[in-house]
Order: C-alpha cells, then sequence, then structure tokens
C-alpha cells in the first residue's frame, strides 16, 4: 500500500452505542487513501472486539489497544503509529460527511498548510426532537481570516474560537512534534495553543464536514465532571505559558487570551454543580491575580467594566451574579437587535454601543479591537439594507 494521504487517529473509550456509525463514516469516505487508526484506551465495554471486527474485513484499519491512561495518551500513541501524509483526529462518538477528508486534503495540499480546519454541525439528543445543526451562529466559532492562509499573528482570534482539534487535519512532519498533555483536563485547548504558536500556514475550510455530538453519555472519554472543570484556570495558565514560550503574548494575542479566559471561565462556571461553584471562583482568582499583576494589563483595550470585572473576582464572588446578567443581555442583543422596525439601544459587556433600526447602525466609542472586529462581521452576515455607519474610536 502506497503511503496513505490521511492518517485518521479515533481515541475511543465506552462509546460502542456510537463506534459502528463513527468508523463506516470513515471507511466510506471517497478519499480511498486513508489509514484508519481506532485506539482501544483500555475501554471496558465492547470498543475493542468491535474494531478488530472491522480491521478483518478492512486492510486500512490498524486497532490499537493499549491500558487506559486517557484521552491525550489515546491520541498521542495514534499520531506516532501513523504513517499517512496528514493526521486527524476523530473522536469516536461523532462521525464525518462523506467528502470530508478528501476536501480538507485538497485544501490542505493547495495550501501547503500545517492545519487546515473546518466547519461543523452540532447533534443534540438531549431533547425529545434531535437536532443537526451548523455551528456558525456562535460568535466563538466562525473564523473569517483577512487571508486565506495565515498565521496566529495575523489572526488572533482564532485563540478564543471552540478549539474543535478534530475538525482539522494537521500536516504529519509537523504535528507528530506536538503532544497532548496527559492525563489533563480539556487538553484540546494547551494543544491547540502550540498548534497555533509553531503552525507558519493555516487555513479555514468553509465547509460542515465534522458531525459533533453533544449528549449526555456518562462514559465517554469526553465526560465533563466537576472534577474536569476545576481544571480549567489552570488549563488556562498552562496555555498562556505555551503562548509565552513562543514569544506569541504581545498585545493583540494577549487580548485574545484574555478573551477565552473571561468567557471560557464563565461558561464552566455555569455547568459545575452549586457545591463546586465557590472552590471554583476560588482557583480563577489566582489566575486573576496573575492576570492583574500583568504590567501590560492598563495598556490593553479593555474598558473599564472589563477591568472593574477583574477587580470584583478578586473581591467577592457575588460578582458573578452580575456578569451573567451581562451575559444574558449580550445573547440577546446579538438576537433581537435587527427586528424590523424596532430601535434598540445596547451595551454588551461594555465593549460597544450599538443603535439600530432596518436602514441604519451607529456604533459609538470602540474600545476593542478584536471583538469590535468579530462582531462587525456578524452584522454584515445580517440582511440590512442601507447600512449607515458612524464609528468613533477610543484612540
Amino acid at each position: 500500500m502506497e503511503k496513505p494521504k490521511i492518517s485518521i487517529v479515533m481515541p475511543t473509550y465506552n462509546v460502542e452505542k456510537y463506534f459502528r456509525k463513527c468508523i463506516e463514516s470513515v471507511i466510506n469516505q471517497t478519499l480511498k487513501e486513508i489509514e484508519i487508526i481506532p485506539v482501544d484506551d483500555g475501554s471496558p465495554d465492547s470498543c475493542g472486539k468491535i474494531m478488530d471486527e472491522y480491521a478483518e474485513k478492512d486492510k486500512r484499519i490498524k486497532p490499537i489497544h493499549k491500558e487506559n491512561g486517557g484521552y491525550g495518551s489515546a491520541v498521542n500513541l495514534g499520531i506516532e503509529k501513523a504513517t499517512g501524509e496528514y493526521i486527524a483526529i476523530l473522536e469516536t462518538d461523532d462521525w464525518v460527511e462523506p467528502n470530508a477528508y478528501e476536501l480538507l486534503y485538497n485544501e490542505a495540499k493547495r495550501n501547503d498548510t500545517d492545519m487546515t480546519k473546518c466547519m461543523f454541525y452540532i447533534y443534540n439528543s438531549f431533547y425529545k426532537h434531535k437536532s443537526v445543526k451548523p455551528y456558525d451562529n456562535n460568535f466563538f466559532s466562525f473564523i473569517d481570516a483577512p487571508k486565506e492562509v495565515f498565521t496566529l499573528k495575523e489572526y488572533p482570534q482564532i485563540l478564543y474560537k471552540h478549539a474543535s482539534v478534530w475538525a482539522a487535519i494537521y500536516k504529519s512532519s509537523f504535528i507528530k512534534e506536538i503532544k497532548f498533555i496527559e492525563k489533563f483536563s480539556y487538553q484540546d485547548v494547551p494543544f491547540l495553543a502550540e498548534v497555533l504558536c509553531k503552525a507558519n500556514r493555516i487555513s479555514f475550510l468553509k465547509k460542515y464536514l465534522i458531525q459533533y455530538r453533544i449528549e449526555e453519555n456518562q462514559n465517554s472519554s469526553s465526560l465533563i465532571t466537576n472534577k474536569n472543570l476545576l481544571k480549567m484556570p489552570e488549563n488556562c495558565i498552562i496555555t498562556r505559558e505555551i503562548l509565552k514560550r513562543y514569544g506569541f503574548f504581545e498585545r493583540l494575542i494577549k487580548e485574545a487570551f484574555y478573551l477565552q479566559v473571561y468567557y471560557g471561565n464563565y461558561n464552566f462556571y455555569n455547568r459545575i454543580q452549586l457545591k463546586y461553584k465557590s472552590q471554583y471562583l476560588k482557583l480563577l482568582k489566582e489566575l486573576f491575580e496573575d492576570i492583574k499583576n500583568d504590567k501590560e494589563f492598563k495598556y490593553l483595550y479593555f474598558d473599564r467594566e472589563q477591568k472593574k470585572f477583574v477587580e470584583n473576582i478578586l473581591k467577592t464572588p457575588r460578582f458573578i451574579i452580575l456578569f451573567r446578567l451581562y451575559f444574558k443581555a449580550f445573547k440577546k442583543a446579538i438576537i433581537n437587535s435587527y427586528d424590523d422596525g424596532i430601535y434598540r439601544r445596547t451595551k454588551i459587556f461594555g465593549f460597544i454601543n450599538i443603535t439600530t433600526k432596518p436602514a441604519r447602525l451607529q456604533i459609538n466609542t470602540l474600545y476593542h479591537r478584536l471583538d469590535y472586529l468579530e462582531r462587525l462581521n456578524k452584522i454584515l452576515y445580517k440582511k440590512l439594507k442601507k447600512i449607515e455607519f458612524n464609528i468613533k474610536t477610543k484612540d
């Protein structure tokens, strides 16, 4: 067999309910020159037997069986054994579109990239009516880089986007030099930070190619537990140290990192059980002490309210009530501020003021460059006609 074009590494733990659907979506790819590497991470269910069953029928499948060591160790071993020109990571409760890897491979070859990312769908079965929807209506998901091929310095906003390391392919010679932190929660965030720091060429394919499952599977390798969530502040510190180590903690990138810290930790705070919330806030306070001690902090493009947010968390956990109100107002403003015939004036996190009418948009007091550019992009995607801009900057 010639060298595979893509090796697909599939970390597997307790997902027998979904495993067949996942591996069959890979087997049936339009790109046939692939290597399929399911890694049985000591799964106590029948996943190991199922992958062996498929391997007997398809020589492209090369199962690996190991003792349980966690998601990071499974991915690291799979990448180490991979022989393909490019490498993909696929979580085995998800699945891929039939032409996913062909499109990603062609895009990566055309642009000679270290990493090529794509868009993905969310498959949600929490509710009675299952839903499959694009994940592009979220402020923290859509990538709209200024160039077809870019770097972290050219598009620092990518730092606070959804990590989705499984919605990408990586040049093999590039990714084999980067390791997941083993036995650590949410390893994908520091892993992606190192990828972004080292990548000289990144591209984004605006096609929905991955089906990302959100399901209450209590046994999967990606299980969200209170213990895992309590690791998030430490995760942020590790990510920051990676950025510093590679000399990427300059102003705009620092700004993007702090955005991830703010919004990401708010999201995880909401998901943790009540009895663990005070412990989480204590850990978050330690992280924010480091942020406040940053000599450049006061010079960043943050307004008074953002800085007050940091100060409040250092004083009392009651700040979270106010923060929740801000977050709800932010979502409501984005959803409702474009209704026909309705004037709305909303202050969004103290970054910008927006007044809208069907044919007129005014943005005053620009504080935050990265946030402004992203939000302006979302506005332009709305079907507004004859938009008039009146923009006043803080500078």
